[in-house]
């Protein structure tokens, strides 16, 4: 049953009211999806982790990007194309908490961003840092091998170069 005949409205008013509460639910979900949010949890979640066999005993979470597939867009096309997936994407990064509930979230973004970009844009290793200034606690975020290396980010080894020991290592923290 299409929109216009359940709420009685022209399919412009109800594209107009359905993009109203788009920007309003992203608004509100922009600032709420925030690791701040958690972070008098943030120990606590580290220490789960690490009861549950985390091999980093101040692994908080984990980190990865993630697309969508959208239609072609009418404007913007080449920012939304890529190439790797041949299609149109929106990406998105994420981080997941051990209570399975999104910690950070990060976008949209045009399709041909890439993780380390996201991660810069979002500014989430210079706010996590900040959080463990505060709380005098160190926690790090883990992420695959895309994503670059820090006190905060720890990351899966590369492949071209990972010894058998580095592989379990990723699997066991995938």
């Amino acid at each position: 049953m299409e929109l216009a005949q359940i709420f009685g409205g022209p399919p412009p008013a109800i594209s107009d009211m359905y993009n109203v509460m788009l920007d309003h639910v992203y608004e509100h979900a922009r600032r709420a999806m925030r690791l701040e949010m958690w972070e008098a949890q943030l120990p606590q979640f580290a220490d789960d982790l690490a009861r549950c066999g985390c091999l980093e005993a101040h692994c908080v979470g984990f980190i990865d990007g993630t697309m969508f597939t959208i239609c072609r867009p009418v404007v913007g096309q080449e920012s939304m194309y890529n190439g790797w997936k041949r299609s149109h994407k929106v990406k998105y990064q994420c981080v997941v908490l051990p209570n399975f509930m999104i910690g950070d979230w990060f976008g949209p973004c045009g399709g041909r961003t890439n993780d380390p970009q996201m991660l810069h844009d979002s500014e989430l290793v210079p706010r996590l840092r900040a959080i463990c200034e505060r709380l005098g606690h160190q926690m790090c975020l883990y992420g695959d091998a895309a994503y670059p290396s820090s006190k905060v980010l720890l990351r899966a080894p590369k492949r071209s170069n990972r010894t058998p020991a580095m592989a379990e290592y990723a699997t066991a923290m995938s």
